[in-house]
């Protein structure tokens, strides 16, 4: 690495740091939409069971218990994510996303250096770390961490098509990296990516480089491909709405269109999708790759596979809006992905590719063809500005000028002094420019306050009951404190029959609806929903008022049973399928009966009069422990689901799990007093972390074997270079 490249990474993490440099000062962290609900209480709740000692495989608070490890975006075996266990936690929560943004922009100067000098790599990875659909991802960190290795994967496939040093190495690192950072299905973009731009040159070694990845993240993908089997995924009714969160086609205008002001993203993306609420890319971006565009077409510059990926990207966005695209992403199965618009970030790197290759081959293009692209870009531009006004005067003004400057004087550059593009004072004039209005435009998505892991409602809620949420009629309430929802439950450790968790069990989910929609008040006893946030009145239920917020109450069941609860009333079903399906077509009184399956549970006496009692002493990550005391023979029934890798011991000798209403977890004690242990040990963490361990092998024989080949022998199989690298 050269000293300009050096002093260009250093402006790049500066760069980085810029938007969080308010929060970071203050010891704040970001509250946009699924920061202050879902990610910080993630990152928190994970944080404080690692420093504790505690190996969070299981989260007992959320959905009845969930498989947390599993999920990869809880970051358990993702590097970047240790550093919550070493520096205070909002300081930590900050330079994580800072971390992340370096990272993208750092590697989006390695792939444009491929195709321009190193200013106007600048430049593009200033296009890229500032733009709309980057930025909006802030508060969905595992698809910003994915996306923030997408470039590295592709600088990593080019250098070893190069034969360069360790490249091979990187590459391993990268592919496995971008798994690990949360995002499975970008993941597999950048794979196949990977593998289409080394298919000819060195297929074999790219081959070897993502099966050596896909080794070392096994500790991660087995489980979570457990997780993935039992879940809502593979359902018909999610596949059918997979799609929701496409962004319509007429609405790609937005990247043209600075939204100002928080309060104007919705003003701009509505109905379509709200998953990127910015799409922003800004007039100078749009201008340049109109005439990358042409000089493709033209042949005078090789923008083929940018152009490519954009266009594909694009429209697989748009999946859900036309029919023909979600027929097909239906077919090869891409419909078990959720958030179509998650792609918007790759199409967006892609574009500013081809800005970049459009500053640079501006100067090979005849005035005609300069021409033509700059009216295109301009149409696009005055298109955007008519289709999204504002009825803000002010944010109206903003974005007319805004965009008039720029064409104004790209256009001035480009048809009078082209050389003015490659000169120094446009490139800086324009990274600060880009900066500068890609910071306003996502000014309302970069809000801070001080970090205080409270729900808000710890004086009215105990421990010892679920909390549910009536959903409401109409639109939902802005608010999401008043409903204490996504993970807020994880700061004082409440239990939540409800679960913000991207793959959920589909019998779970179901009832859990099924209770809620109708809804079902035996179900909700019976899931020992014990409070209730709900927007009309459940007084006549039986329920009492406890607090409230404009809009929302919080009522407290009486009714609901216990966790922990003792049965001898016992029916005999032929299948866990069978015992889930009676529990949900309420035939049978579910505060009274229990569905089980299998022999464990039928030396169980009939039912009659008996005593028992208990208490739950542990109920963590890896175990749930109980003291239980009976004059009789009965099912002691914990209200936790049952998953693959529990293990249930009395006085410590193993004996056979029942399955209680095809869902929960149920063991049989004799009379007397006895201890239940519940062990998680599921056999796919074990069984990755074997293959993990045989990656690492892998890693480390194939890279000292690849480093003794010589560079001569290298770039006999891939061609000579004819692009500029730092």
């Amino acid at each position: 690495m050269n000293g300009r490249a050096g002093r260009c990474y250093l402006l790049l993490a500066f760069l980085a740091l810029t938007p969080f440099l308010q929060p970071l000062f203050r010891g704040e962290v970001f509250r946009f939409r699924d920061h202050s609900d879902y990610f910080v209480p993630l990152r928190y709740y994970t944080s404080v069971e690692l420093r504790a000692g505690h190996l969070p495989l299981w989260n007992p608070y959320s959905g009845s218990g969930e498989r947390w490890m599993a999920n990869p975006q809880t970051g358990l075996f993702y590097p970047p994510s240790w550093i919550f266990l070493i520096i205070p936690f909002a300081t930590a929560y900050i330079l994580y996303l800072a971390l992340h943004l370096f990272l993208l922009g750092a590697g989006a100067f390695r792939v444009f250096r491929w195709h321009s000098d190193p200013g106007t790599a600048l430049l593009g990875a200033t296009l890229v770390m500032s733009c709309g659909p980057i930025l909006s991802l802030l508060d969905v960190q595992n698809v910003f961490g994915s996306v923030a290795w997408f470039p590295l994967v592709i600088d990593s496939a080019m250098r070893l098509k190069e034969g360069r040093k360790a490249s091979w190495s990187m590459s391993v690192a990268c592919l496995s990296l971008i798994f690990l950072a949360g995002e499975p299905f970008l993941a597999a973009v950048a794979w196949l990516s990977f593998l289409i731009l080394t298919f000819r040159e060195v297929f074999s070694r790219a081959l070897a480089a993502l099966t050596t990845a896909l080794l070392l993240i096994s500790v991660q993908l087995l489980p979570f491909l457990e997780m993935i089997k039992e879940s809502e995924r593979l359902s018909r009714v999610y596949r059918a709405s997979a799609f929701r969160e496409s962004i319509s086609p007429g609405e790609l205008l937005a990247a043209a269109v600075n939204p100002g002001s928080r309060s104007n993203y919705l003003e701009l993306l509505t109905p379509s999708q709200h998953f990127i609420p910015s799409i922003y890319l800004g007039s100078l971006a749009i201008l340049l790759a109109c005439l990358g565009t042409v000089a493709t077409l033209r042949r005078k510059a090789a923008g083929g596979g940018w152009l490519s990926l954009c266009v594909i990207s694009t429209l697989l966005a748009a999946a859900g809006k036309v029919e023909t695209i979600g027929t097909f992403t239906h077919l090869i199965g891409m419909d078990l992905n959720r958030y179509p618009a998650k792609l918007l970030p790759i199409a967006a790197f892609a574009f500013v590719a081809m800005a970049v290759i459009g500053a640079r081959a501006a100067a090979s293009l005849t005035f005609v063809e300069r021409s033509l692209a700059l009216v295109s870009g301009s149409i696009i531009v005055v298109a955007a500005l008519g289709r999204f006004r504002s009825e803000d005067p002010w944010t109206s003004s903003f974005r007319l000028t805004e965009a008039l400057v720029l064409c104004v004087v790209t256009l001035a550059i480009v048809l009078l002094r082209v050389d003015w593009l490659t000169s120094v004072a446009f490139k800086s004039a324009a990274v600060v420019t880009t900066l500068l209005l890609g910071l306003f435009a996502a000014h309302g998505m970069l809000e801070s306050v001080p970090f205080s892991p409270s729900t808000g409602f710890e004086a009215v809620i105990s421990s010892q009951r679920k909390v549910a949420r009536l959903l409401p009629a109409g639109p939902g309430i802005i608010d999401r404190r008043a409903w204490m929802s996504g993970y807020t439950n994880l700061f004082q450790r409440v239990f939540d029959a409800g679960t913000a968790a991207p793959v959920v069990p589909s019998r779970y989910l179901e009832l859990h609806d099924l209770a809620l929609r109708h809804p079902r008040l035996d179900i909700l006893d019976w899931l020992s929903v014990g409070y209730v946030f709900a927007q009309r009145d459940l007084s006549a239920a039986g329920y009492t008022r406890l607090t409230g917020q404009p809009g929302v109450s919080l009522y407290l069941n009486r009714g609901s049973l216990p966790m922990l609860q003792f049965s001898t009333n016992l029916v005999k079903v032929p299948s866990d399928e069978e015992a889930y399906s009676r529990l949900i077509s309420g035939s049978f009184d579910v505060r009274k009966s229990i569905l089980v399956s299998g022999d464990a549970a039928m030396t169980v006496p009939p039912d009659g009069p008996f005593h028992a009692h208990g208490v739950i002493t542990r109920l963590d990550g890896t175990t749930a422990g109980m003291k239980v005391e009976t004059d009789t023979s009965c099912l002691v029934i914990l209200n936790q689901l049952f998953a693959e890798g529990w293990r249930a011991e009395v006085d410590g000798q193993e004996q056979k799990a029942v399955i209680v209403n095809g869902l929960f977890r149920g063991i049989v004690v004799a009379p007397g007093s006895h201890r239940v242990l519940w062990k998680y040990r599921p056999v796919t963490l074990f069984a990755g972390a074997a293959l993990s361990l045989s990656g690492v092998i892998m890693w480390i024989l194939l890279t000292g074997k690849w480093s003794m080949i010589s560079s001569h022998a290298l770039q006999e199989v891939a061609p000579e270079s004819q692009h500029q690298i730092a």
